[in-house]
């Protein structure tokens, strides 16, 4: 189990406190408005600047790269800077690519926003790790490789790993998730899993619902 605690920081007038994140399941997911601090959040967790982390052992996390940070160069060269620092799975790595139709041998600058979005989740997926951090990953990418890629996700789902997401967007989540945090101004106003929203109301309904409350 990965599990943190007395997540906390401040950036001017905004505060970030989460008191607890477990991470039990397979797919967790932060949901909430934009500005609701789900990047802070994520961003907090990695740089473990405050507040406590516990787990089993130590993890590798991965964290879905933004797209300006990825190094300018050909995708086969960036697939092997990332066999340097990871146990990157080059294989797989080019089976999904060739899926999106990305020649590797092109340069990461010549794509499309959505092409770069695509390109960083599968970098990302295709390392070996404990925890993969994915933070907006369907933003720019267009409806029809949506599916495709929450297919990756899902086909990526095991056992022996967590996936954390965090979005603004319900749909391209629901699919995927198991258990959901909602976060307001820095703050979890509630927490479910995704049997409990299918039993009782949707996921859209009890987002609404919750945030009217927290308001």
């Amino acid at each position: 189990m990965i599990k943190y605690k007395d997540i906390n920081q401040k950036y001017d007038q905004f505060e970030l406190y989460v008191e607890e994140l477990k991470l039990n399941y397979p797919v967790t997911a932060i949901l909430g408005h934009i500005g609701s601090g789900k990047t802070t959040l994520l961003k907090t967790l990695i740089n473990a600047t405050t507040g406590s982390y516990k787990t089993n052992d130590k993890n590798v996390v991965v964290f879905k790269p933004e797209v300006g940070k990825i190094v300018n160069d050909r995708i086969e060269k960036i697939m092997k800077y990332y066999s340097i620092f990871y146990k990157f799975d080059t294989k797989k790595a080019k089976k999904y690519f060739n899926k999106f139709k990305i020649n590797t041998y092109d340069n990461y600058k010549n794509h499309s926003e959505g092409q770069k979005d695509i390109i960083a989740i599968i970098l990302t997926m295709c390392c070996k790790a404990d925890l993969y951090i994915l933070d907006e990953p369907f933003s720019r990418i267009d409806p029809i490789n949506r599916k495709i890629i929450t297919n990756i996700l899902i086909d990526e789902i095991s056992s022996e790993s967590r996936i954390l997401i965090a979005s603004h967007e319900l749909p391209n989540v629901e699919r995927l998730v198991d258990y959901i945090y909602l976060l307001k101004d820095g703050k979890v106003i509630d927490e479910k899993h995704i049997d409990e929203l299918e039993i009782e109301n949707s996921v859209k309904e009890w987002y609404r619902e919750e945030y009217k409350k927290a308001s």
